[in-house]
């Protein structure tokens, strides 16, 4: 059976450090003649490598890029993230971000990290206005003075509003049926299983959850989430803050109440690129919160605008009468308006080791009127 947290985090949730480079001139950069702008990828399928240096949105818990790409539509920041070898010695990493214009490159801002504490996290370079200018860049890293890596990264200009409201990001159309893949990685000693699901030859675990929308009473929504033969009913309600659920329980029988309402898809004040929020976790803790966007999302029906919304909690862990370990988890959520949740990742690291990683991947919709051969994927 799959691991209870697993389970109920995909049943009922679905549906590193970062150094802070102080503000730059910015607005003095030359613009880019490319107006291209790539699809962020969805990040690690296989294992993760020793090490890296690639422009993402952030880093999750883990230091792996989020959505990464070499080019992004302007927004508040650019972001790189970083892994170190684990057997490397260097003490101090330090960071140099240039503008690469028809002038020739121009010196931003530089940081460093101390690598003793971390080898890991998030390189960012925050805009002094409202966007960073479309143009080049490039970020050159030195460990103890000595290069490493360098990488450069495409800021194009920003794309229209892709929606007018977060309520738009969880759209509630009664009769579509969400189908998504589901991966599942654990750590060293760990293993995980899916109900109907297979395994890898690197330990991966793949399986499929789906997520039906029935119809909306006084009540609340009706959501049916099935996951190898097995299945779990809510009662939904969108409210400005987001998506909760107000009952559960087994399919066919009676719903109990969950009080509070529990938080499923929390929504942001405004899709501005950059805004930032808490919302209150299933165990009673804050999770931060932040938009980016809109940008280029993979979907099921091809490349469109839409928004990430990144959270970040400190979690714990240990059993009663001894000290807790302390952790962290990330989630990434992908969103194209008036579709849905297009993709999860969830991130957890345990003591600074890696702990799991699950990802949910969209197929196409069945969605109320969709014709019989759109290849619409069954629950």
């Amino acid at each position: 059976m799959l691991s209870s947290a697993v389970s109920r985090a995909r049943m009922t949730v679905v549906l590193g450090a970062v150094i802070v480079v102080a503000a730059a001139p910015l607005s003095r950069l030359a613009r880019a003649a490319d107006p291209a702008v790539a699809v962020p990828a969805t990040g690690p399928a296989q294992p993760l490598q020793d090490e890296w240096l690639a422009p993402c949105l952030i880093a999750a818990a883990d230091g792996s890029p989020v959505a990464p790409s070499p080019s992004y539509p302007a927004g508040k920041r650019m972001s790189v993230a970083f892994r170190v070898k684990p057997d490397e010695q260097a003490r101090t990493l330090k960071a140099k971000w240039y503008a690469l214009g028809p002038r020739g490159e121009q010196f931003l801002a530089d940081s460093s990290k101390d690598l003793r504490a971390s080898k890991d996290g998030g390189i960012v370079l925050e805009a002094p206005g409202n966007r960073v200018p479309p143009g080049k860049y490039r970020v050159d890293v030195t460990l103890d003075d000595r290069p490493w890596k360098s990488t450069e990264l495409q800021i194009t200009p920003p794309l229209a509003a892709a929606a007018e409201k977060p309520a738009e990001l969880v759209p509630l159309i009664e009769g579509t049926t969400m189908a998504y893949d589901l991966l599942v990685r654990s750590g060293p000693g760990t293993k995980s299983q899916i109900p109907g699901g297979t395994s890898d030859p690197d330990g991966a675990v793949r399986g499929s959850i789906s997520f039906a929308i029935g119809p909306t009473t006084d009540d609340g929504t009706l959501f049916t989430g099935s996951i190898g033969g097995q299945t779990l009913e809510m009662r939904v309600r969108l409210d400005n803050d987001g998506l909760k659920a107000t009952r559960r329980g087994p399919a066919g029988g009676d719903l109990a109440p969950v009080d509070p309402p529990e938080m499923l898809h929390p929504l942001p004040p405004s899709l501005a690129d950059g805004t930032e929020w808490t919302a209150t976790t299933r165990a009673g803790g804050k999770q931060g919160l932040r938009v980016f966007g809109p940008l280029p999302l993979a979907g099921p029906d091809g490349p469109a605008p839409g928004y990430v919304i990144f959270g970040e909690e400190q979690t714990a862990a240990g059993e009663p009468g001894t000290p807790a370990v302390r952790g962290k988890e990330t989630v990434e959520r992908h969103y194209i308006p008036n579709v849905g949740l297009v993709r999860e990742v969830r991130v957890s690291v345990l003591g600074g080791k890696f702990s799991s990683r699950q990802e949910l991947t969209l197929r196409k919709p069945d969605r109320p009127g969709a014709a019989a051969d759109d290849g619409a994927a069954a629950p």
